[in-house]
C-alpha cells in the first residue's frame, strides 16, 4: 500500500509538471568504461569535460554511485533486469553469444522483464541505439542484447556497434610479438591510444545522430530512449582533436606506489602495468583515455543539444551512468575486473523534471541495480518483484539526505570458488574475496586506498558491522548454456545424431581462384573463409592463375564448386570454354565481389555471372533482403559494413532472382535499388553472386561467412547438398566440456574447452587435403602411442620412436619409452605386426639406420642399437656419442639422417652439444651438425636460432630446416666450419616468405606468436616422383602441431640461395588433438605423418595466472606438469597423391650388388640413400667399375649418388673427380664433386684446375667458395676472395659475399655507375602517334580529370613532347609495361618541365611495382614553375618482377593542378664497379646500427624473442631499462653465453638464445651492446 501511494504521489507531481495524463519521456544514456576522472567529480586534473559539468548542473550527481559488476556485461544485465549478481550468479563478462543466453545460464532471469520492455509493456514505445547490452567493437555478432525487448534498435541489435568504428592503419599490422597487437599487449583483441579520422557516420557520433532524430520525430506513445556510447572503451582511437587537448609531455599519471599490492589482493593482472611502464607507454595511454573522455563529452554535449531543441525538452527524465570505473595504471591494474574504488565508482546523473533538486550532489552509496525502481517510481510505473534495487526518488527531492545505505558489487576472479564482494557505506569499503583474504579502507582518509587496514583495532567494530552486510549464500558463478539457442555458433541439430559409417559424398569441395595482387588480396581472404568453414566440412583448394584452376576440365568437373575473387583482366577462349561447360553440366559458380570485373575479353562471361561490374563509390551500408525464403539466402542475417558500392551492367535476367539490393548509403548518386546478390541457373548448373566483399571488413564478418556458406551449398545443387548434409549427420561430434590446466596465453576471454579425443576414423572425418589426395591409416593406439619419430629399414619396415616420459620423467638409466617396428604383412596397407625392438628407454627422439642397427638420440647419449640373432630384438647396445644436454627435453637431438655426403645429419635445440669428440672439445646449439656414423667426428655446420626441430635434405645435398618459434624455413647456404677458428659470421638464414600458418578452425592454442609457425617440426621435401611435378624436390612439408596442420612451403632458387614460399597446408584438421610433429617420404615414395594426437602441445613457458591464466608446475624437462598430457594416443598416416605409382622396389635385404647399384638411380630419395648406406657399409668395393660408369654415363642425381659412394668406399680416383668437376651442364654433379674435394693439397689443387670458381650457376659458384673456405692456405685464399668479389654478381648475392669474406675478402663498395644495356622503354621521345596518344603508352587515371596530349611545340628534342593539364585536379599518368630481370638494377630518367603546377607530389616518373623498397622507385618531383627542361631520375632493383609499369606521373598520391611535360625518357639496365674497402678497426659501438640488427638480423635478430619498445616477441623477458638493471659486463656476456645468465624470474634452466658471439661480427656486437645500453629506465 505504502509503495501505490508513493507511486500515486510521484505522478500526482508530473502530472502538475507534465498536464493531465502525460508520462514523462525517458532518456536513458549509458556510457562504457567511464571512471571518475571527469571533472565533475575531479579525480584527476585538467579534465576537459564540459558537457558532464552541464549535465551534473541539471541533475543530481551522484558521487558515490557503484556498479553491481566491474565487467561490461554482468554489469548490465544487473542494470537492464534490476537484478543483482549476486543472485543471478552472472558475475563475469561472457562471449560467444547471439542474444539473451544470460536467461539460460541463470534460473532467476530466465523470465525476468528487461527495463525497456517493462516500460514498453506499460505504453511506451522503447528505443535504443548503440552498446547497451555487452558487445565489442571487435566482436560482431557477439551480443547479450534482447531483441524482444525494443520496439525498434539502430541497426543490427545483436550486432549493434562493430561497423560504426574503423581502425587507424597502424593498428592493421600482424606482428603479435610479446601479445601485441595493434597497440594492445598482452591480449589479441585491441588496446591503444592512436589518433583516427571518423567521419559524421562512425563512432559514436552515428548513435547520437540516430538518437537526435528519434528525439526530434513525432511519437503518439511517450519514448524511452535508450542510447550506449561506447567510449572511452578500448581502444582509446579518436579523432586528433581530441588527443591536442592533453600533449603528452604535460599528462599527470594517477597516484601510484610501487608496493601497493603488498597487502592488497593480486588481481592476476600485474603483467599489463608491466608491460606498459616497460615500454613507456603509460603516458601515452592516459593521454587515450583523456582524449576518449573528452571525444565522448562531445558527444554527450550533441545529445543534450538534440534534447534542448526537440519538443521532448520540457518533459524527459535524463539518467547517464557508466558500466564499472576504469584503472589507468592504479594499483599496477587495466582496465576493470576489481574491486577497489576506482574500478566500482561510476558516474552517475539523473534528472527528473520537477523533481531532483537539480544542480546538487549526493555521498550516499548507491548502486546501479537503484536505476530500475527508479525510473519505475518516477514514470508512474509498478516496480516488478524481480528488482533488487531501491528507488532513489526521496534522494532526488533532498540530496543531502542520509541514511543506513550500503552499495555491493560482486565479481567472480579467475581461479577462485567462490564470488567476492565489496560493501561501500559513506566512508568505509570492505572487500571479501572468494579465496577468504579480505581488505578494508579508509576512503575519507585513504581515498586511493594504499593501506589495507583490515587488522586495524580501532575498525574492528567497522570491519565486523560491514561484513554483516555482505550478501549471504550468494549465487554460484552461472554456468554457461552449450544448448543455448542464443550461442553464436550454435551446435547443429545432425551434430547430436548417432554415427555411422556408409556415405560417399563427403565434405563439399571448392576450388577458389584467387590472385596475387595487394588489390582484394584473396591470399588473405581465402584462410579468413577457409577457417570459418572448416569445422563444417567445407573445404577450399587455393590457386591464383586460371591455368591452374581451368585448364584441366577432368580435375576441374570433380569441384562442387569455384569460387571466384580476383582481378583477372582476360581469360584464353580455351579456358573460358571448360568452365562454361563446368557449370553447364552441373558445377556450382560463386563469383565475389570483383569476380564481376573479370575476363573482359568474354562477353558470355556477364551473362554467366548475370552482369558486370561497372563502377563504384564506397560507403558504410546493409544490403536488404528481399527474397528471405529462397533456399540461398534463408536465414542469412543481413550485415552492415564498409564496402565498395558496386553498379553493374550487362544484366542478364535470364533465370536470375536477385536476394539483396543495395539502397545506401546517403548520397548516393544511382537512383533506385541496386541488385546486390543475386542467383541464376546456366544449364544444369548454378551461380550465386554477391557483390559485397572489398576486404577484411567484410570478409572478416561471420554473417559474409555464412552468407557464402549458404550460396556455396545452394550452388552445389540439392542432391550434392543432401549428400553432404548426412555426412554431417553420420560424422562423429566433436565433444566439449571445461576443464582445468588449459593454458589461455591467448587472452580469451574464457580458455578454450577440452574437446574429447576421437577415434582414427572419425577423425579422419574432420581432415582437409587437398583434391586429388586420400589419407590412409596406417597405425593408431593401441599399437603405438607418442609417435615422435620414425624411419624405415632397408626392408621397407616402419620403424618408429614412441615416449611416454617426454616431456618430463627424466630418468637416470632406463625409461618407459621403446622402439617398435611396425609392419603391413598382408599388403592391406594397414599395420598388423607390432615388435618391440628396444624397450626401457627414455626420451629417444630421432633414429636412423646404420651396419645393421640404429643410432639413436637419447640425451645425453647417442646408442648404437643392433640384433645380432635375427630376432628382431636389441642385444647390442652402445654408447657412440655423448654431450647432449637434458636440461630441455623438446631442445635436444632430433632428425637424423643418413646425408648423401654418408655423414649422419641432426638438429640440436638450446639444450645444445657440449662434449669431446676425437679428441676435440664442442661446444654448440640450435642448428645443424653432421657426425660420422661412428661418432668417431662431430661438425656443427649451420646455426639456426631457436628450437631446430627439422632437417630435409634436398636431392643435391642442400640443408633446410625449421625452428620452434616463428621459422618455419631456413636454409643452410655455407657451413660454419669454413670460418676461420675463432670467427663467425652467417651459416643459415631464414628463408620463409610469411609465418603465418592457416588452420581450418579457430580453436588454435599458442603461447605466443599468435597465428604463426611456434612449433615447426619436420622438413620433409617432396623426394620421389609420387608428387605432383612441380612440388618434386621443392615442396617441403612442416607440421605445424599447434594449429593442427601440416604446412607446405616451396622452395624456389633465389641467386645463390633458396626462398620458400608458403603454400598454406597440404594437411590440416578441425580435430583439434591433430598433432603431426614428423613427416617423412617412406619407401613406397609417398608421405608419411606421425600424428602425436595430444590436446596439450605446449613445452613451456610454464603458465603462470598472469600468463596463461592459472600457475602450473615446471617438471624436470623445463615442461609444465599438465594432467592433460595424452599418454594413450598416436597415429601414422600415410598421404597418397592420386597420380602414386607402386614402388619398383619394396626391399632391398639381401639385394645383389647390381640392385644396389641400381637402386642409385631410383626416383626415391629414400631407396637411392638406402642402397649408397649399404653399399658403403657393407664396403662393397667390387662396385667401383660400375660406379664410376655410373657417374660418366648419367647426370645429377644418379651421378652424385655414384661419386660419394665412391667417396665413401674409398674408391674416387682424380680422374673420376675430375670428370665431375668439369662436366658442363650439370650444376647438381658439379656442387657435389666440389664438396666432396679433399682439403689438403692435392684437393686444393684440383679445385684451381677445374675452374670452379668462375662457374656459371650461382649455387655452384656458393659451393666452390665454401670449399675455398676451408683451405688452410689463408693467405692466398684471401688474395683470390678478394678478386673475385669484386664480381657484381659476387658481391651482391648475400651467400657469395658471405662465402667469400669467410676466406678474408674485403668490404665492397659502390664504385661508378655503367649503363649495360639499351633504353627498353618504347618510344621515348613519344614522336610516333597513334589516336592522339603516343604509340605503347597508355592513360591510367586514378582521381580527377585532365587532358593527355602530345604536343608539338615544347619539345626538348625531336619534334615532340608528352603533356598532362588539369584546372580542376587530377592523379593521373601515361604508362608503359616493360620487360625487365627480375633482382636487377635500374636507372630510370626522363625531362620534366612544369607549368603553375599545384597539389600532391607534383610532376615525376616511377615504377609503379617496385616502390617499397629503401631507395623506392621514383624519381624526384618538380611542382610550380619549372620553364626549363630539368632531368629528373631514380636508380631502384626490380625485385623478384620481370614485368614494370613505368609512369610519367601527374600529382601523385593527390590531385595537382596546372601543366607538365615530359620527354626523352629511358629506363637501362646498370651496373656499379666493386671496389673494395679496407676492413674497418672495431669501433665504439653504434646504437642505431645496433637496434636495426637487434630488429632485422636474418639469423640473429633478438626481437623474434624480446620485446624493447613495445616492439618484439615475449619467449624471453623484455629489455626495457636493462641497462640501469644490470651492468655491461653482464649484458656482453649474456649474449656471447647466453647459458652463463638466465633472467630473473624466466622459469627455464636452459637458455634458448642463440650465442650471439658466434653469430655476429665483433663490430656488429659492439653496435647490439651501445643499442642495449641506451634501455635505461
Amino acid at each position: 500500500m505504502k509503495n501505490l501511494l508513493t507511486l500515486l504521489g510521484i505522478a500526482l507531481l508530473f502530472s502538475s509538471v507534465l498536464g493531465e495524463d502525460t508520462k514523462p519521456n525517458v532518456l536513458f544514456i549509458v556510457i562504457d568504461d567511464l571512471n571518475d576522472y571527469i571533472s565533475v567529480l575531479d579525480n584527476h586534473p585538467n579534465v576537459h569535460s564540459p558537457n558532464f559539468e552541464r549535465l551534473a548542473r541539471r541533475s543530481v550527481t551522484f558521487t558515490n554511485a557503484h556498479c553491481a559488476a566491474p565487467a561490461c556485461h554482468p554489469s548490465r544485465v544487473a542494470v537492464m533486469t534490476g537484478v543483482h549478481p549476486s543472485r543471478s550468479g552472472i558475475y563475469r563478462n561472457a562471449f560467444g553469444a547471439h542474444g539473451p543466453r544470460w536467461r539460460h545460464e541463470s534460473p532467476m532471469l530466465k523470465n525476468a522483464v528487461v527495463l525497456s520492455q517493462h516500460f514498453r509493456d506499460h505504453g511506451y514505445y522503447a528505443a535504443g541505439g548503440g552498446k547497451i547490452f555487452h558487445t565489442l567493437q571487435w566482436t560482431p555478432g557477439d551480443s547479450q542484447n534482447d531483441p524482444e525487448a525494443w520496439d525498434d534498435y539502430r541497426g543490427d541489435p545483436l550486432d549493434p556497434i562493430s561497423s560504426d568504428w574503423p581502425r587507424p592503419a597502424i593498428t592493421q599490422s600482424t606482428n603479435q610479438n610479446d601479445h601485441f597487437v595493434g597497440k594492445r599487449p598482452l591480449r589479441d583483441f585491441h588496446f591503444g591510444a592512436e589518433p583516427v579520422e571518423l567521419n559524421e557516420d562512425q563512432g559514436d557520433g552515428a548513435v547520437v545522430d540516430w538518437a537526435i532524430n528519434k528525439m526530434q520525430q513525432k511519437h503518439d506513445q511517450p519514448l524511452f530512449l535508450a542510447v550506449g556510447l561506447f567510449r572511452p572503451h578500448i581502444p582509446f582511437e579518436v579523432p586528433q582533436k581530441w588527443f591536442d587537448l592533453y600533449p603528452e609531455d604535460k599528462i599527470e599519471l594517477p597516484p601510484y606506489r610501487i608496493d601497493d599490492l603488498k597487502d592488497a589482493h593480486n588481481h592476476g593482472r600485474t603483467n599489463w602495468h608491466k608491460w606498459v611502464t616497460n615500454n613507456n607507454q603509460w603516458r601515452k595511454l592516459m593521454q587515450g583515455y583523456l582524449a576518449s573522455i573528452s571525444y565522448v563529452d562531445n558527444e554527450l554535449g550533441r545529445l543534450l543539444d538534440g534534447l534542448d531543441a526537440s519538443p521532448l525538452k520540457d518533459d524527459t527524465i535524463v539518467v547517464l551512468w557508466t558500466d564499472h570505473g576504469f584503472h589507468i595504471g592504479e594499483k599496477d591494474n587495466w582496465e576493470k575486473f576489481a574491486l577497489w574504488d576506482q574500478t566500482t565508482r561510476v558516474p552517475c546523473f539523473i534528472h527528473a523534471p520537477g523533481i531532483s533538486k537539480d544542480g546538487e550532489k549526493t555521498r550516499e552509496p548507491v548502486i546501479l541495480t537503484d536505476l530500475y525502481p527508479t525510473l519505475c517510481e518516477l514514470a508512474g510505473l509498478p516496480i516488478p518483484d524481480q528488482c533488487d534495487g531501491s528507488s532513489l526518488v526521496s534522494i532526488l527531492k533532498n540530496p543531502t539526505v542520509t541514511g543506513e545505505r550500503f552499495a555491493t558489487t560482486s565479481f567472480q576472479f579467475r581461479g577462485e570458488d567462490s564470488p567476492s564482494h565489496a560493501i561501500a557505506d559513506d566512508r568505509y569499503r570492505l572487500i571479501r574475496y572468494g579465496n577468504g583474504f579480505e581488505e578494508l579502507y579508509d576512503l575519507r582518509e585513504d581515498p586511493n586506498e594504499f593501506a589495507n587496514r583490515i587488522n586495524d583495532p580501532s575498525l574492528s567494530e567497522i570491519r565486523a558491522y560491514l561484513t554483516s552486510k555482505l550478501p549471504s549464500n550468494a549465487a554460484p558463478q552461472a554456468k554457461p548454456a552449450p544448448k543455448s539457442p542464443y550461442n553464436r555458433n550454435k551446435p547443429s541439430e545432425a551434430a547430436n545424431k548417432p554415427a555411422g559409417k556408409g556415405y560417399t559424398e563427403g565434405p563439399i569441395r571448392v576450388l577458389f581462384l584467387g590472385h596475387k595482387s595487394d588489390s582484394h588480396p584473396s591470399d588473405l581472404y581465402y584462410p579468413m573463409l577457409a577457417q570459418a568453414l572448416g569445422r563444417d566440412g567445407i573445404y577450399f583448394d587455393y590457386v591464383t592463375t586460371p591455368e591452374e584452376a581451368f585448364g584441366d576440365a577432368a580435375k576441374l568437373s570433380r569441384y562442387d564448386a569455384v569460387l571466384l575473387y580476383a582481378n583477372h583482366k582476360t581469360l584464353d577462349r580455351k579456358l573460358w570454354k571448360n568452365l562454361a561447360t563446368y557449370v553447364r553440366n552441373g558445377g556450382g559458380f560463386v563469383p565475389v565481389h570483383c569476380a564481376s570485373w573479370c575476363f573482359q575479353n568474354i562477353l558470355e562471361f556477364d551473362q554467366l555471372v548475370g552482369g558486370r561490374f561497372k563502377s563504384h563509390a564506397t560507403g558504410t551500408f546493409s544490403a536488404k533482403t528481399i527474397e528471405p525464403d529462397h533456399p540461398a539466402i534463408a536465414g542469412i542475417p543481413s550485415f552492415e559494413a564498409w564496402d565498395e558500392t558496386y553498379y553493374h551492367t550487362n544484366h542478364n535476367p535470364t533465370d536470375r532472382v536477385v536476394l539483396q539490393v543495395r539502397e545506401g548509403p546517403d548520397g548516393d548518386p544511382q537512383s533506385g535499388p541496386e541488385p546486390w546478390t543475386w542467383v541464376r541457373k546456366e544449364g544444369s548448373g548454378r551461380v550465386f553472386y554477391t557483390a559485397s566483399g572489398h576486404d577484411e571488413r567484410v570478409w572478416s564478418l561471420p554473417q559474409f561467412h555464412q552468407l557464402l556458406k549458404s550460396g556455396i551449398l545452394w550452388a552445389c545443387g540439392d542432391k550434392r547438398r543432401s549428400d553432404y548434409e548426412t555426412f554431417l549427420t553420420k560424422r562423429t561430434p566433436l565433444r566439449y566440456e571445461e576443464r582445468d590446466n588449459i593454458a589461455n596465453y591467448e587472452g580469451r576471454p574464457e580458455p578454450l574447452k577440452f574437446q574429447f579425443p576421437l577415434s582414427a576414423e572419425d577423425s579422419m572425418d574432420y581432415l582437409r587435403m587437398p583434391l586429388g589426395w586420400e589419407v590412409e591409416l596406417f597405425a593408431s593406439e593401441p599399437d603405438l602411442v607418442n609417435p615422435i619419430s620414425m624411419a624405415w629399414d632397408e626392408r621397407g619396415r616402419l620403424w618408429v620412436a614412441e615416449t611416454v616420459d617426454y616431456p618430463n620423467d627424466v630418468r637416470d638409466g632406463s625409461g618407459e619409452d621403446t622402439i617398435k617396428i611396425l609392419e603391413d604383412t598382408n599388403g592391406d596397407g594397414r599395420c598388423d605386426t607390432v615388435k618391440v625392438f628396444a624397450d626401457r628407454l627414455n626420451i629417444p627422439t630421432s633414429l636412423t639406420f646404420w651396419d645393421g642397427g640404429i643410432i639413436v638420440a637419447q640425451a645425453p647419449d647417442f646408442l648404437f642399437l643392433k640384433d645380432t640373432d635375427g630376432d628382431d630384438r636389441a642385444d647390442v647396445k652402445e654408447t657412440i656419442l655423448t654431450g647432449w644436454g637434458i636440461h630441455d627435453t623438446h631442445a635436444g637431438p632430433s632428425n637424423l639422417r643418413y646425408g648423401i655426403d654418408n655423414w649422419i645429419y641432426g638438429t640440436v635445440g638450446y639444450s645444445s652439444f657440449n662434449g669431446n669428440v676425437g679428441g676435440r672439445d664442442h661446444k654448440f646449439g640450435s642448428g645443424v651438425f653432421r657426425m660420422k656414423p661412428d661418432g668417431s667426428e662431430l661438425e656443427f655446420i649451420h646455426q639456426f636460432n631457436n628450437n631446430t626441430w627439422g632437417l630435409g635434405l634436398n636431392a643435391a645435398g642442400d640443408v633446410f630446416g625449421s625452428t620452434a618459434n616463428r621459422n618455419p624455413s631456413f636454409f643452410g647456404g655455407f657451413p660454419q666450419t669454413g670460418y676461420p677458428e675463432g670467427e663467425k659470421g652467417m651459416s643459415a638464414k631464414m628463408i620463409a616468405d610469411e609465418i603465418v600458418f592457416h588452420p581450418i578452425t579457430p580453436n588454435v592454442r599458442q603461447v605466443d606468436a599468435f597465428g604463426q609457425y611456434t612449433a615447426g617440426a619436420g622438413y620433409a621435401l617432396a623426394t620421389s616422383n609420387n608428387f605432383p611435378p612441380s612440388w618434386r624436390d621443392r615442396m617441403a612439408f612442416i607440421g605445424g602441431p599447434t594449429g593442427h596442420l601440416l604446412g607446405m612451403f616451396e622452395n624456389l632458387r633465389e641467386g645463390a640461395g633458396y626462398k620458400a614460399i608458403n603454400r598454406f597446408h597440404l594437411l590440416a584438421s578441425a580435430d583439434e588433438w591433430f598433432s603431426p610433429v614428423a613427416a617423412e617420404v617412406g619407401p613406397d615414395g609417398n608421405l608419411w605423418v606421425a600424428d602425436w594426437y595430444n590436446f596439450i602441445i605446449q613445452h613451456n613457458p610454464t603458465p603462470t595466472r598472469e600468463r596463461g591464466g592459472y600457475t602450473a608446475v615446471r617438471g624436470i624437462g623445463n615442461a609444465h606438469k599438465n594432467p592433460l598430457r595424452d599418454k594413450q594416443h598416436g597415429r601414422i598416416y600415410r598421404v597418397v597423391w592420386e597420380g602414386a605409382q607402386a614402388s619398383s622396389i619394396s626391399s632391398l635385404e639381401g639385394a645383389s650388388e647390381k640392385q644396389l647399384l641400381n637402386a642409385l638411380s631410383h626416383h626415391n630419395q629414400f631407396w637411392r640413400l638406402t642402397a649408397q648406406r649399404l653399399i658403403v657399409a657393407r664396403k662393397l668395393t667390387g662396385l667401383t667399375p660400375s660406379l664410376k660408369a655410373l657417374l660418366k654415363n648419367s647426370s645429377g642425381v644418379p651421378a652424385s649418388h655414384a661419386l660419394w659412394t665412391l667417396n665413401g668406399l674409398g674408391t674416387l680416383d682424380k680422374e673420376s673427380h675430375q670428370f665431375a668437376l668439369l662436366k658442363a651442364g650439370d650444376p647438381i654433379l658439379k656442387r657435389n664433386a666440389i664438396r666432396a674435394i679433399s682439403t689438403d693439397e692435392a684437393g686444393r689443387q684440383l679445385f684451381f684446375d677445374t675452374a670452379v670458381v668462375q662457374a656459371k650457376d650461382p649455387l655452384v659458384r656458393l659451393t666452390a667458395f665454401a670449399k675455398l673456405a676451408h683451405f688452410s692456405d689463408k693467405e692466398g685464399n684471401e688474395q683470390i676472395a678478394n678478386r673475385l668479389i669484386l664480381n657484381g654478381e659476387n658481391n651482391s648475392d648475400e651467400w657469395l659475399a658471405t662465402a667469400l669474406r669467410a676466406s678474408g675478402a674485403g668490404n665492397v663498395k659502390r664504385g661508378p655507375l655503367k649503363i649495360m644495356g639499351p633504353n627498353l622503354l618504347p618510344n621515348p621521345s613519344f614522336e610516333e602517334v597513334t589516336q592522339a596518344t603516343p604509340r605503347e603508352w597508355e592513360i591510367r587515371s586514378y582521381s580527377g580529370t585532365a587532358e593527355h596530349i602530345v604536343v608539338a611545340d615544347e619539345s626538348r628534342t625531336g619534334k615532340r613532347s608528352l603533356c598532362i593539364t588539369s584546372t580542376r585536379g587530377a592523379d593521373t599518368s601515361f604508362f608503359t609495361e616493360v620487360k625487365v630481370k627480375p633482382n636487377t638494377e635500374y636507372r630510370l630518367t626522363g625531362w620534366v618541365k612544369t607549368a603553375r603546377l599545384l597539389g600532391a607530389r607534383g610532376a615525376q616518373m616511377n615504377a609503379h611495382e617496385v616502390q617499397k623498397q629503401p631507395r623506392g622507385s621514383r624519381t624526384n618531383a618538380l611542382n610550380r614553375t619549372t620553364p626549363e627542361w630539368r632531368r629528373v631520375e631514380a636508380t631502384f632493383n626490380s625485385l623478384n618482377r620481370d614485368e614494370l609499369t613505368i609512369n610519367c606521373l601527374f600529382g601523385g598520391w593527390g590531385k595537382a593542378t596546372g601543366t607538365a611535360w615530359w620527354d626523352d625518357v629511358a629506363l637501362h639496365e646498370v651496373e656499379y664497379e666493386a671496389v673494395i674497402e679496407a676492413e674497418p678497426e672495431v669501433t665504439g659501438g653504434n646504437p642505431s646500427r645496433g637496434k636495426k640488427i637487434f630488429e632485422t638480423h636474418s639469423v640473429a635478430a633478438c626481437s623474434r624473442c624480446h620485446a624493447a619498445g613495445g616492439q618484439g616477441g615475449s619467449i624471453g623477458p623484455a629489455l626495457d631499462g636493462i641497462a640501469s638493471r644490470k651492468s655491461k659486463d653482464y649484458i656482453r656476456e649474456s649474449l656471447v653465453e647466453p647459458q652463463a645468465n638466465i633472467a630473473e624470474g624466466f622459469q627455464i634452466e636452459v637458455s634458448p638464445m642463440p650465442p650471439m658471439g658466434v653469430l655476429l661480427k665483433e663490430q656488429e656486437l659492439e653496435d647490439v651492446m651501445a643499442y642495449l645500453m641506451t634501455l635505461r629506465n
